[in-house]
């Protein structure tokens, strides 16, 4: 199966690529963040990845976008997810399969972050926080959901991910909500992402 990725420089969508890449999925990605550090260079040399320019038109199995997309994309997707865009800003009836994926907070390994805790957008959540602790979801975690729901050949229009602290968002027939439980005490997770921050925060790709 093949699969367009926009932008795999950003921390989501490399953990996503990842995770497609060692499920044996092909992955086409963007290149459009600029970062200190350039994370597409972790899978330059996987047969299975290529990076292609948005001019080049051509068709995928699955398109997964974060944010924001353009409304004149030249691509084509049987399935098109476009995880957190901004509000009111994409309309899922305008494009045919299309799924929106609304998330809380994600954490992980190469996002914005202090030893003491993580930026969302601008805003920086402690690790000790309540806003933490209720809200956020290892992104490990939500990759691999996101792998079982490309399995999915009837998603709904629109999914609400919550961890298991989170009460239900949506409220329309055309929405789903779906409770990702921590097999892994979060704790453990915060503690492997600051050893990764630690070892990684002067390294430069």
């Amino acid at each position: 199966m093949s699969i367009l990725v926009m932008d795999c420089n950003d921390w989501r969508t490399y953990h996503i690529v990842e995770m497609l890449l060692e499920n044996d999925y092909k992955v086409d990605a963007f290149l459009t963040t600029n970062t200190e550090e350039d994370l597409s260079m972790f899978f330059v040399r996987n047969s299975s990845f290529s990076i292609v320019t948005e001019d080049v038109q051509k068709k995928y199995a699955v398109g997964i976008f974060l944010g924001d997309i353009e409304s004149d994309m030249r691509h084509e997707f049987d399935q098109l997810i476009v995880i957190n865009p901004a509000k009111n800003s994409f309309q899922s009836d305008t494009h045919t399969k299309c799924t929106v994926i609304h998330t809380p907070i994600l954490f992980g390994e190469w996002m914005p972050m202090k030893e003491e805790g993580i930026y969302n957008e601008d805003t920086f959540i402690p690790f000790e926080s309540e806003t933490f602790e209720k809200s956020a979801l290892y992104i490990g975690d939500f990759t691999k959901a996101l792998l079982q729901w490309l399995q999915v050949s009837d998603l709904p229009p629109i999914l609400y991910v919550n961890n298991k602290n989170d009460g239900k968002k949506g409220d329309s027939k055309l929405e789903k909500n779906v409770f990702i439980r921590d097999n892994i005490p979060k704790r453990e997770k915060v503690k492997s992402v600051i050893e990764h921050y630690r070892s990684k925060r002067n390294f430069k790709i």
